[in-house]
């Protein structure tokens, strides 16, 4: 009997809970893996601006570890998959599968769950939120995601953490960067966390934000530079996004992290995987391209983190004659 692997996204273009149904093609199950959806970024509080949202846990249970019920074709399987974290709006939910009931599975032999990031605190902290914890997650293998940096503790001084980056199969998030936290009037913000087992963020100067977190195979944004007004850019391949600034006048915008592009689905062809913090003052945005990642913190308006990630990995027959173009994975 001819296998290959395919790979399917839970629910890529929408949040919340759901069912899957085994494919007819079905053998064995792979494993099953989960990102946690970032927390945002912290806004305009009452003594201090914003830290950084916590980037989202990773988790995997492998197929032999799933034992809680026999798999086959057509049955059913149970999942949730987060929204990011919308500052002083919602707290992002933890993301699941589990292959036994709707709701949380409890032990590895019914699945796998990855915490979320949090959300920048409200009230008169600046600190940063939490990234999603490994312990509290459900998984063979599991990852926290970084913490998001801290602001500034004035609200005269508008410049926000980094965003803290989503944990991946290669290690933990990166910690966001703290803002340039001084008397003065002009301070850079924190460069976003990178994904996957990259770097953290250093912390921003007078006049610069710190760059993003780095990672092998990609890069992290530089910060935005106040003395010649040039804007700050965006990671790649997981690198955290450069941390914004506050001139004095105005907030001026972080970049956005990079994705790693680690799940490419089967059967539509949509890619996943798990994405660095966007740098200080960008208070992120939702989309098709950003998962798992901490927003930065904003002096100005809330933030909103990256949605979680589900990834159904399986062993499927192939049929004589065959010629399938299906998607293979190698990791």
């Amino acid at each position: 009997m001819a296998t290959v692997v395919k790979t399917i996204i839970l629910s890529p273009g929408s949040t919340g809970p759901g069912t899957y149904i085994i494919p007819s093609d079905f053998v064995s199950l792979v494993s099953l893996e989960a990102i946690g959806a970032g927390g945002a970024g912290a806004s305009d509080v009452t003594a201090s601006t914003g830290g950084g949202g916590g980037g989202g846990a990773y988790a995997k249970t492998l197929g032999a570890t799933v034992t809680a019920v026999t798999l086959t074709p057509g049955a059913t399987i149970y999942y949730q998959r987060s929204a990011g974290g919308e500052w002083n709006s919602a707290a992002p939910q933890d993301s699941y599968i589990n292959v036994s009931f709707f709701g949380a599975p409890t032990s590895t032999t019914q699945g796998v769950l990855a915490k979320p990031g949090n959300n920048g605190p409200i009230g008169s902290s600046n600190l940063g939120g939490t990234g999603g914890s490994s312990t509290t997650s459900i998984g063979d293998t599991k990852f926290s995601g970084g913490n998001g940096g801290a602001g500034v503790s004035s609200l005269t001084r508008n410049s926000g953490g980094g965003g803290g980056g989503a944990a991946g199969p290669s290690g933990a998030g990166g910690i966001g960067g703290a803002a340039y936290n001084t008397g003065s009037t002009t301070q850079g913000g924190g460069g976003g966390g990178a994904a996957n087992g990259g770097s953290g963020a250093s912390q921003g100067t007078l006049n610069t934000g710190s760059n993003g977190g780095t990672i092998t195979g990609g890069t992290g944004g530089t910060g935005y530079i106040i003395t010649n007004n040039t804007p700050a850019t965006d990671g790649t391949v997981g690198g955290g996004g450069g941390g914004g600034a506050w001139d004095g006048v105005s907030v001026k915008s972080g970049g956005n992290g990079g994705m790693v592009p680690l799940f490419i689905d089967s059967n539509s062809g949509a890619t996943r995987g798990p994405t660095g913090g966007f740098g200080g003052n960008n208070s992120g945005q939702s989309g098709s391209t950003f998962f798992g990642c901490g927003s930065g913190g904003n002096g100005i308006g809330a933030g909103l983190g990256g949605g979680g990630v589900l990834v159904f990995t399986y062993n499927a027959l192939v049929s004589a004659g065959s010629n399938s173009n299906m998607f293979l994975m190698f990791r």
